[in-house]
């Protein structure tokens, strides 16, 4: 008996590797979908609207005093869409954005490289006026910007935004990557300014 159940622990511990890199996968593709489902949307209501549509990124400044929610690991999972303001009805005390959606979550296990492209590019600072959920104070965040005519307007550059398997480390900063090949695997959605349309390439490293 002993020996048996020494071997399934051993077969055990050969199959988690492998395991892990399959719901990893499972995980990045799935983030793929919802990201790519998200921009298009987000592209749509831009020029439904026809005003300026964002989609933003909460990154390692996501305030900690948000209201109702945890923050512990937030930053760098979670992404919100909200548009421009287009009336003056309420003067100047009127929300300056207003949201579109809740905060979007990655897979878990799925992250944003805190590093690369969108998420180091143009951002935009909301305040707790602007009602945004878990929000209670000032947050400049990393965003993508479509204008009324559904282009890209910003970032003005790096057209890109990788998702890879692992977490971001608060206390050090820094990208932790959990799948079997490390740092070197990324899933990257890059975009076309004058279409504003996005589109999954090949896997890369960056």
């Amino acid at each position: 008996m002993l020996a048996v159940m020494g071997i399934m622990l051993t077969m055990l511990g050969l199959l988690l590797p492998a395991l892990n890199d399959a719901l990893g996968s499972k995980g990045r593709k799935g983030a793929v979908n919802i990201l790519l489902n998200t921009f298009e949307q987000a592209r749509v209501a831009a020029l439904e609207q026809s005003t300026n549509v964002y989609v933003g990124f909460a990154d390692g400044n996501i305030p900690n005093n948000a209201v109702g929610q945890r923050n512990e690991g937030f930053a760098f999972t979670r992404f919100i869409v909200f548009r421009d303001r287009i009336d003056d009805i309420d003067g100047a005390s009127a929300p300056k954005y207003i949201p579109l959606t809740k905060w979007l979550a990655l897979p878990k296990g799925v992250a944003f490289k805190s590093g690369s492209g969108l998420l180091t590019g143009a951002t935009v600072t909301v305040a707790s006026t602007d009602r945004f959920p878990g929000i209670a104070a000032t947050y400049t965040m990393p965003i993508l910007q479509f204008s009324n005519t559904g282009i890209i307007q910003q970032p003005t550059s790096n057209l890109a935004v990788y998702i890879y398997q692992g977490f971001w480390s608060g206390s050090g900063t820094t990208d932790v990557f959990t799948g079997a090949k490390g740092n070197s695997l990324f899933e990257r959605i890059s975009f076309s300014r004058f279409t504003g349309r996005a589109q999954l390439d090949i896997t890369t490293s960056s």
